[in-house]
């Protein structure tokens, strides 16, 4: 079952501080809080995930869209058949991430989408329209390596990087047949780290970009589920 999440934003009241900032040291800063949903603004109540990229644009991942607040209002990308080169893949948006080149990365539960800020426009991978069966909500996955390559978790075809040159995911031959993945990000020493629904963690070194290497395992059943996600948590960018 979904759970509903509402956005909380936190804004300083900048033009008040000359007014009501007292000027002794340690006197707090007033400020006020706005709350976001599906009535204000916000696509849907329902977020799965909240990424500030270098322009400081918040982007939002639910359940009905892509949703980008900067500041003052938001933006709604949906998914049209009409439109594909400015239309996202799929409206259920699971995972939002950037690279250095200012792209925008959206994992849903039907495939990967990039986004070009400057064009407007979406490029979509893995997307097929004629799906055989039902669909996951943990089918995919992104993670961003220390040298800026971005990785797509496919849990059919495993551990994907992207080769820009050619704009196209590549296999690195990473399988991990039937895994639901909850979370998959690299640490500050280039290690991939990678959390299943069971539990399970799986530790791979990345010594050569793209290429990478299982090192561990850890094949947890459900109860050692909380104590990997500490494990995941404590990382640098967990």
């Amino acid at each position: 079952m979904m759970r509903a999440t509402r956005l909380l934003v936190c804004i300083v009241c900048l033009p008040l501080l000359f007014i009501f900032c007292p000027t002794r040291a340690g006197e707090p800063v007033p400020f006020f809080f706005q709350q976001y949903d599906n009535r204000n603004g916000l696509s849907n109540s329902a977020i799965n995930y909240i990424y500030k990229d270098a322009s400081n644009l918040l982007w939002i991942a639910t359940w009905d869209g892509l949703n980008m607040y900067d500041g003052n209002s938001f933006h709604v990308f949906n998914y049209s058949k009409d439109n594909d080169y400015k239309s996202i893949g799929s409206n259920v948006i699971r995972q939002v991430t950037g690279d250095r080149q200012g792209n925008i990365w959206v994992a849903t539960i039907e495939g990967i989408s990039r986004y070009h800020k400057q064009t407007g426009r979406f490029y979509n991978y893995f997307y097929s329209r004629q799906q055989q069966g039902g669909v996951s909500e943990q089918e995919f996955a992104l993670a961003t390596d220390t040298a800026g390559n971005v990785y797509g978790l496919d849990r059919k075809t495993g551990l994907n990087w992207y080769d820009a040159a050619n704009d196209t995911f590549r296999n690195v031959g990473v399988l991990l047949p039937g895994v639901a993945v909850s979370k998959l990000l690299f640490d500050a020493a280039n290690r991939l780290w990678m959390l299943d629904a069971n539990g399970g963690l799986t530790a791979f070194a990345s010594r050569r970009s793209p290429s990478v290497s299982m090192i561990c395992r850890r094949a947890g059943p459900p109860e050692a589920d909380r104590a990997s996600r500490r494990i995941v948590s404590a990382l640098p960018g967990g």
